[in-house]
């Protein structure tokens, strides 16, 4: 993460658990995170997901940061499918 901005940044984490086209479940949680002071920095977010996005569908996990500024990043998503 490239930012130039001072202060905290702010990690957003969505979550969506889709099977035969119907939402089974969504979720998001937010994770304050030190700022980059001007530069570059990698950041490592982990959780423990919640039973209800486990099981047979399509899970979409989607990823914005906020700046101090306001800024949002672009997301990005990824997704895993189970059968089970």
């Amino acid at each position: 993460m490239c930012d130039d901005s001072q202060g905290k940044l702010l990690a957003v984490v969505t979550e969506k658990r889709v099977r035969l086209k119907k939402t089974i479940a969504e979720g998001s949680f937010r994770r304050s995170l030190a700022g980059t002071a001007d530069n570059c920095r990698n950041y490592r977010l982990n959780w423990r997901v919640a039973t209800k996005f486990l099981g047979a569908g399509v899970h979409t996990v989607s990823l914005r940061v906020r700046d101090a500024a306001g800024h949002w990043s672009k997301p990005v998503m990824k997704t895993y499918k189970s059968s089970g």
